[in-house]
């Protein structure tokens, strides 16, 4: 199990790099990330669990103050962006993030682990 520091990801990105993800949008899909792994048939009356749910890229711990990466392969579309811009322009966010060993938590389980993390931050 692995989980990438988010906070520590935003801390890497360039100020003038930050001050564009501030301002973008991110459209939550479960529709879209169920298509990439090929499910996109949805039982009558599911139209209401596949609405897109916006959110901002970078969010701030409520509890620290700390700024985070907000990236997910659920992400449909950014704000001003194209589906295939989108794609590309969070898997490029992804792959910096975790391209740094220091980020990154890896976890190898033995009987007994117990394993709690924020959501709010990896």
């Amino acid at each position: 199990t692995e989980f990438c520091d988010m906070r520590r990801a935003w801390e890497q990105v360039p100020p003038d790099e930050q001050a564009e993800l501030e301002t973008l949008t991110a459209h939550h899909s479960i529709a879209h990330s169920r298509a990439l792994c090929g499910f996109t048939e949805w039982p009558e009356g599911y139209d209401d669990l596949l609405q897109k749910v916006p959110r901002p890229l970078v969010g701030v711990h409520p509890d620290t103050g700390r700024k985070a990466l907000l990236t997910a392969s659920h992400i449909e579309t950014l704000t001003g962006k194209s589906k295939d811009e989108t794609t590309e322009f969070v898997a490029e966010l992804i792959q910096r993030a975790t391209a740094v060993p220091e980020n990154i938590y890896s976890h190898r389980w033995s009987v007994g682990d117990f394993l709690m993390w924020d959501n709010r931050c990896v």
